[in-house]
């Protein structure tokens, strides 16, 4: 009983009559392709398609080439005069054969080459088909580690899956999230210079998106490490930060936003931009789901308030994730309560600016000076008038507190704003 190679006899059934052609044209000998149940499924005479080659059903068993003389085809099924070969996948396993119509002596020199040639080119869309199938399935496992939800997925499976692409459940694990900034535009402008040329624009557009997901690959190489491209111009990296036995110190988080840096800089290089989010150091599957959103809340969170491409850690996002939490309703009851009052005065934009400015600097007259661009003395001005117009001591924490949070709030829950052009 042969051996059959199951999926490399259905790529061979796919690109049998286009291979089958190819090679005939090269050698002027009629060639023929079968699976491995003796079905041609490749021919250089499309009328022997799907017709049964009995000569290969032996040549299949045996795994050895097999001449046919004129005497011995007129007993065999669909046989004609020849040499047949087997055809072996990637694997060597046997998928089916290539056989050559003529004379044998004639035809046998050119046995090794077809046979060479046919199993190069299968064996070029099994990678490709390997590749691809790779790529779809390592999608679909980052995906479902990052919506695993404890107690209902199935874990013992998800790790089986996730161990098959290296990931080590021993280590910690930092989700970091990437959004091509503008690469709508980008496409946009692709699209119009091919206009003019050969050039298919949406492969030259996935091509440059593959070309990203590669130089991302050669910055997390570590065989932990696991890279996905998914869709709507995004990207994911699982990076394998550090053994069980690591601290969750800065150590970890420093590396992810140094390699995070390095990501943008590599994207430069292709005339784009991007948008990142960090995640948490997580440490198992149910820990790096929930990091996994981290990581995507972050990137959201740093396009909403900085409107610009860049790095946003997690971190530095904790109260505006607590704020992303709260009910709708109540925090715009709460946005107008604390600056209802202000709203109605014609400077309630540099007024916004000052409480922000005052609080982000830890209420240093020097720092928020700084960062505001203005005289130390223009602040006391602007901090002793909004004293004055609200009736409200800027210098209690409290008082600072709520302000601070309407103000985080109110931007949060204001209109979308338009990525800013670079």
């Amino acid at each position: 009983m042969y051996e059959q190679n199951s999926e490399g006899n259905i790529l061979l059934r796919k690109c049998a009559q286009e291979i089958a052609a190819a090679v005939a044209s090269a050698i002027n000998f009629d060639v023929i392709i079968t699976d491995a149940e003796g079905v041609i499924v490749g021919s250089s005479n499309t009328d022997r398609l799907e017709q049964f080659h009995e000569a290969s059903l032996s040549v299949v068993a045996s795994g050895q080439n097999a001449r046919t003389g004129e005497r011995q085809a007129q007993q065999l099924r669909g046989t004609l005069p020849g040499v047949t070969a087997p055809v072996r996948s990637m694997n060597g396993q046997i998928a089916g054969t290539v056989a050559i119509a003529g004379e044998p002596e004639k035809v046998v020199p050119f046995a090794a080459i077809v046979k060479q040639q046919v199993e190069l080119l299968l064996r070029e869309r099994e990678l490709y088909a390997y590749s691809v199938n790779r790529e779809s399935t390592l999608q679909n496992l980052v995906q479902d580690i990052g919506s695993f939800v404890p107690g209902v997925s199935n874990e013992a499976l998800l790790l089986s899956r996730a161990s098959e692409y290296g990931y080590d459940r021993t280590w910690h694990y930092i989700p970091i999230a990437v959004d091509l900034y503008q690469f709508g535009r980008f496409a946009l402008q692709v699209r119009e210079q091919m206009r003019r040329q050969s050039e298919n624009a949406e492969t030259r557009i996935l091509n440059v998106k593959k070309a990203v997901l590669a130089s991302i690959r050669k910055l997390f190489a570590e065989p932990r490490d696991l890279s996905a491209m998914l869709g709507n111009n995004r990207f994911v990296i699982l990076f394998a930060a550090g053994g069980e036995k690591t601290e969750h110190g800065n150590s970890m988080a420093d590396e992810a936003a140094a390699r995070a840096h390095k990501i943008l800089q590599a994207i430069e290089a292709f005339d784009l931009k991007a948008a990142i989010g960090i995640g948490s150091p997580a440490l198992g599957i149910s820990a790096l789901a929930v990091s996994y959103q981290e990581a995507w809340k972050a990137l959201f969170l740093g396009k909403k308030f900085r409107q610009q491409p860049g790095v946003y850690n997690i971190a530095d996002y904790r109260l505006e994730d607590v704020i992303t939490t709260i009910d709708s309703p109540v925090r715009t009851r709460f946005v107008q309560a604390v600056t209802g009052a202000f709203r109605r005065y014609p400077d309630w934009e540099q007024m916004r600016e000052t409480i922000r400015e005052w609080c982000e600097s830890g209420f240093s007259l020097v720092e928020a000076a700084r960062r505001m661009h203005v005289h130390r003395n223009t602040l006391i001005y602007r901090l002793d008038k909004l004293d004055k117009e609200s009736g409200l001591n800027l210098k209690d924490f409290r008082t600072c507190l709520n302000l601070y949070l309407a103000l985080v709030m109110d931007q949060y829950v204001g209109p979308a704003v338009k990525e800013k052009d670079l």
